[in-house]
């Protein structure tokens, strides 16, 4: 028994160096890639700029800067989902972060704002900022106790979820309780039907989903990383996501995040 338990521990060293060298490998090459696409870029977009290019030319130089602004998004990404694995792999170090999701929240709607308007997706936060009725409360000092990198990572990666894979007139609603030591952050949208294997589905990497939702008509295709990104960000901040069909259509997913202890009272 001692020499199968022994042989067993070595197989799991060498898997779990075998994903190390993985995961180094693609944020490595990534890295490197990354040169090389701005420089792709500098050179269509400049000629493009001082009006040099041919106009029979110019519809193959923009496809060409599409193509390219796609590579670039995918290293960025790639790079994304390799160092929130690394920092799922340092999961077991000490934390003493703590951060607000609220916070989180709202720079994720600025930063995908301007894409819901043209979408016409609308986004609700009644439920982030105040009660509205739902299971567990509102936690009046809602820090979880989380690398705030990690926590902006994830909810930026399911905002911009939400309002990519929605219909036009739908909507995005946010809403935070705290529960059992945990915060529980839900993000919940609108759009195509969707059934519990297609959900199971979406946390893998490049899974971009039912070809007929808002992404593919309108919105310009994702990438498929970023349920993913989300997920490992989750995971590493000490947290999980779950993610399940919306009845009527849509998704709803729930950041969940250990809330972070109150400060003890100090005496005078």
């Amino acid at each position: 028994m001692r020499e199968l338990a022994d042989t067993i521990d070595g197989m799991l060293d060498r898997l779990r160096d075998a994903f190390a060298r993985q995961e180094r490998f693609v944020a490595n090459a990534s890295h490197e890639l990354r040169t090389p696409l701005a420089t792709t870029r500098a050179a269509l977009e400049i000629p493009l700029a001082r009006g040099r290019v041919p106009a029979d030319l110019e519809p193959a130089i923009r496809r060409a800067l599409a193509a390219n602004e796609r590579s670039e998004r995918l290293i960025a990404a790639l790079l994304e989902l390799a160092r929130a694995r690394r920092g799922r792999a340092d999961a077991g170090q000490a934390r003493g972060d703590e951060t607000d999701p609220r916070e989180a929240v709202v720079a994720a709607v600025e930063t995908h704002g301007a894409r819901a308007v043209e979408l016409g997706v609308g986004v609700d936060l009644a439920g982030l900022l105040g009660d509205d009725g739902g299971a567990g409360r509102r936690p009046e000092r809602p820090e979880a106790a989380a690398d705030p990198a990690l926590v902006q990572l994830a909810v930026d990666n399911l905002i911009g979820n939400a309002v990519r894979h929605n219909v036009r007139d739908g909507w995005v609603r946010v809403s935070l309780r705290s529960a059992d030591g945990r915060v529980r952050l839900r993000i919940e949208n609108t759009g195509a039907e969707l059934d519990d294997r297609a959900v199971a589905a979406m946390i893998e990497p490049f899974n971009r989903g039912d070809a007929t939702r808002l992404a593919s008509r309108e919105a310009e295709p994702g990438l498929g990383l970023g349920l993913s990104l989300a997920d490992e960000a989750a995971r590493a901040a000490g947290g999980s996501l779950e993610l399940s069909p919306r009845p009527g259509g849509g998704l709803v997913a729930i950041l969940s995040l250990p809330l972070a202890e109150p400060d003890e009272p100090r005496g005078d």
